[in-house]
């Protein structure tokens, strides 16, 4: 028999809430949020369902394990879905009923979950864009620092050995000299990365 399932996804554990096609209740209850949850709850309801959960974070790696195990698994869009199915009192366990309800129904504001290969490719670009934000907002940093002086230089000017007696001769106050250094000093580390 063909079931739908609403699963709200947590840190510890998740609530689940099967429906039958009619719409009765054929079982709920809570699971570990991990692998051996997932695979438990597929044992307990079996391989004919169409599941329906929120995006957040892990929802692939979740989606992934669940159409492994045979299930169709619809991710639904949080906001959208809160709005169809708004109810008085928020409990993970109305939650749950609610999004297999939204599957029951083929009403889930479905949202795009990437692919395996896509999110592998986006961590490989990740940390390279983030220490390039890095890199930047510091660069940025000492920028603003000079300019509280009146002070315009080119950052490479800032990288050389004699800018503290530079920006001396120009009226920067030590501690904001410090604070170009810091920063000089994180971009040299991030080049060097």
């Amino acid at each position: 028999m063909q079931q739908f399932v609403g699963i709200d996804w947590a840190t510890r554990r998740a609530r689940w809430c099967a429906l039958a096609p009619a719409g009765a209740v054929i079982d709920e209850g809570w699971t570990p949020a991990d692998e051996d949850g997932l695979a438990r709850l597929v044992g307990h309801l079996g391989p004919e369902a169409v599941a329906c959960m929120e995006m957040m974070s892990g929802v692939a790696w979740v989606r992934d394990r669940l159409r492994a195990a045979g299930w169709t698994v619809q991710i639904a869009d949080a906001r959208k879905a809160k709005a169809i199915g708004s109810l008085a009192a928020k409990t993970d366990k109305l939650d749950a009923r609610v999004l297999a309800e939204l599957a029951r129904r083929d009403l889930v504001p479905q949202v795009y979950a990437p692919t395996f290969s896509d999110r592998e490719l986006k961590e490989r670009l990740g940390p390279r864009m983030h220490m390039i934000r890095l890199r930047t907002s510091a660069m940025n940093r000492a920028h603003g620092v000079l300019s509280q002086f009146g002070v315009t230089l080119a950052f490479k000017r800032l990288r050389q050995a004699d800018r503290d007696e530079l920006l001396a001769d120009r009226g920067v106050p030590e501690v904001w000299r410090r604070s170009i250094t810091e920063c000089v000093a994180v971009v040299d580390v991030l080049d060097g990365a």
